[in-house]
This record gives structure tokens, sequence and C-alpha cells, in this order.
């Protein structure tokens, strides 16, 4: 596996949890709002509402992936478990957990919302790293090297 590849995917797939955060957040107050009104009455409250999220989200999503994204890659790889599967689960895993344990007293929403985010970066990440040429994880470069 490419480590240029991985650190790009380090580097790249923490920007998805607090986009799927938005994107999730907004989508289910707009379908659970009893007059189904949007949540964000005009544009500058949508990008506020953006740029805010990103702005608390983005720091939080590095931090999490560093202190445990990193750990379980490099857990994985050394246990030749790295596949799609265990890289959402686990990503899902930290980020309901995360949520589970600081907002909101763990309620069920609250838990969705943290493994959809989750979810957003373990897909990123693994699309990224699955996508570099020379990887392992790539079903083409794999079939070029046995054929």
């Amino acid at each position: 596996m490419k480590s240029a590849a991985v650190i790009k995917a380090f580097l790249l797939a923490p920007i998805a949890a607090p986009f799927a955060f938005f994107v999730f957040f907004g989508a289910s107050s707009w379908v659970f709002a009893e007059d189904w009104a949007w949540p964000w009455a005009d544009l500058n409250d949508f990008v506020g509402a953006f740029l805010g999220i990103m702005m608390v989200g983005l720091p939080i999503s590095y931090a999490v992936t560093a202190i445990c994204g990193v750990p379980i890659f490099w857990a994985l790889s050394r246990l030749n478990r790295l596949n799609g599967h265990l890289v959402l689960l686990s990503a899902s895993t930290i980020g309901a957990s995360l949520f589970a344990l600081t907002w909101n007293r763990g309620e069920g929403y609250t838990i969705l919302l943290g493994g959809v985010s989750g979810f957003a970066a373990g897909l990123a990440f693994w699309l990224l790293v699955r996508q570099a040429p020379n990887s392992s994880l790539n079903p083409d470069a794999q079939k070029r090297r046995a054929g």
C-alpha cells in the first residue's frame, strides 16, 4: 500500500464527517419539523450554519482521526485485516461513541448522527485509500499483478 495515498486519505477523509453532520442534521430537522419548515430561513443562515459546523467539527474530526483512526488503521494493517467492512464499522462505531459520550446524554438520534458522521469519514477514507493506483487494496492493481 502506498503511504502517500494513506496520508492523503487521513488528511481529506475527516472533512466528510462534519459535512455529513450538516447534511443529515439539516435534512432530519426539515423532515421532523411540524410544519416541514426548512431549518435555515435564508441563505445567510444556511452559510452561517455550514461554516459554524465546519469550524467546530473539523478540529474535532481531525483529533478523533489522529487519536482513534490512525491506531485502528495501523492495527488492522498489521493484522492483515484491513478491508472496507471493518473500516466502515470502526469509523461508525467511533462516531456513534463520541456523540453518545459527549453530546446530549447519548439519545438515539444523537448516536445515529454520530454514526452517520463516522460512516461518511470512513467511506471517504476507504475510497481514497482504495483508489491509489498501486494500492494492494485496489482490485485492478491486484489483477495486473496476478495476470
